[in-house]
């Protein structure tokens, strides 16, 4: 945050010490989300997010990779020359000016997305997730795998068996919750400022019965990981 002072900072922490935030809200409560769908021709599939002041649109554009070709009896020796993309799935996350935004706890988060990439290479094709962050008022991992989770709840993707058809699938993404801990009060879905402000941002990551959690900041206690864990139930 560009123009966040010490003393911005120094009255929030002193505001939620004395039990309030800044936006009015309850410590567990979470701002209001919206979302629709975008008409985009490049993509095949379009959505736009709005959580609070954090706003931005995902785009997924399926391509092809080895797996690809290679189920269409086009083999590697046949074509030596030619670069087979690998890759099954790729986030790139840029801001409103078309810059590389670097959130590599999210582009790099394997439980939400190791499961995207396996129900893709199940149907032999890849894809681009294209993010494009209108604005960050926070919570940017929250309102991404929320977004995921509505792309994939319904989603048309080539039959790589007959190419003029395509095939329905849906497909249940992790759920994440995001909680800042700004000296011993927790508070859930934090906005940029409460980030900047925390000591600590607990990400947890729930899929089926498993738990996984992700923190950016300095360590946290023990005792504040039960604590969210409590919320949760």
């Amino acid at each position: 945050m560009a123009h966040t002072c010490n003393k911005e900072i120094e009255f929030l922490v002193g505001l939620i010490t004395a039990g309030s935030r800044l936006d009015l809200r309850a410590f567990d409560e979470e701002r209001e989300f919206i979302f629709k769908e975008n008409v985009c021709p490049r993509s095949d599939k379009s959505i736009y997010l709005k959580q609070g002041y954090t706003e931005m649109n995902i785009d997924i554009v399926f391509k092809s990779t080895g797996e690809t070709l290679e189920s269409l009896n086009y083999t590697r020796e046949a074509y030596r020359t030619t670069v087979f993309d690998e890759s099954h799935l790729d986030v790139h996350i840029k801001d409103i000016h078309g810059s590389d935004v670097s959130l590599p706890y999210i582009t790099e988060e394997k439980l939400c997305l190791d499961g995207i990439k396996n129900l893709l290479s199940s149907y032999k094709i890849g894809a681009t997730i294209e993010v494009n962050l209108i604005n960050n008022d926070g919570n940017v991992f929250d309102v991404f795998f929320k977004g995921l989770n509505i792309l994939f709840s319904s989603l048309m993707i080539p039959n790589i068996k007959n190419l003029k058809e395509d095939i329905e699938i849906s497909y249940s993404t992790p759920m994440t919750r995001a909680y800042a801990i700004i000296n011993d009060t927790i508070i859930y879905d934090p906005t940029l400022l409460e980030e900047v402000a925390s000591n600590a941002i607990l990400h947890v990551i729930t899929s089926n019965a498993a738990i996984h959690t992700i923190v950016e900041g300095r360590p946290i206690k023990f005792d504040k990981i039960c604590e969210v864990f409590q919320l949760l139930a």
